[in-house]
């Protein structure tokens, strides 16, 4: 029954451990829009594709003499199990999930400091490419929320008299 899912699983893993989180980012933030949810799908989905490969991988290497010798006793599939199979890849799963805590922190850094330079870029060919008519009329297209000295003058001068 299951055996025949490993295969499909399998390429499903590689399909997503093979796309870089920052192609799936862009994509997901057209699809979903800005914010931080598209970047934590994209590094999910990676994570789930390299830790799929690296837990498959530990569970096959695994020794079957422990459960065999629990089911010579008369041990039930969960007995097994937890005695003779998680004890042998516990180490292996720990560390694996360390190493992509550690990769998804610096992906995540990545992401962040990359949509923060699109939205600078847009922002700035937003503001470039604005037709208006005015200096304040331009200023209002510009994202840039610190106001610039000449501004702040008027406002003053403005509230003084």
């Amino acid at each position: 029954r299951w055996p025949r899912l490993i295969p499909v699983f399998r390429r499903l893993m590689d399909l997503l451990r093979a796309v870089p989180e920052i192609v799936v980012a862009l994509v997901l933030i057209f699809v979903l829009g800005g914010g931080p949810v598209p970047a934590m799908i994209a590094i999910a989905l990676h994570t789930v594709g390299a830790l799929g490969k690296l837990f498959s991988e530990v569970n096959e290497n695994a020794s079957l003499k422990p459960v065999d010798g629990l089911a010579s006793v008369g041990a039930g599939w969960l007995q097994r199990m937890v005695l003779g199979v998680v004890p042998q890849v516990a180490p292996n799963y720990l560390s694996y999930a360390l190493l992509r805590f550690e990769i998804n922190i610096r992906a995540s850094a990545i992401l962040a400091s990359s949509a923060q330079a699109a939205s600078a870029m847009t922002c700035a060919t937003r503001c470039l490419g604005a037709k208006a008519n005015s200096t304040r009329q331009r200023r209002s297209f510009c994202c840039s929320s610190a106001p610039s000295s000449s501004s702040t003058k008027s406002q003053a001068i403005s509230a003084t008299g």
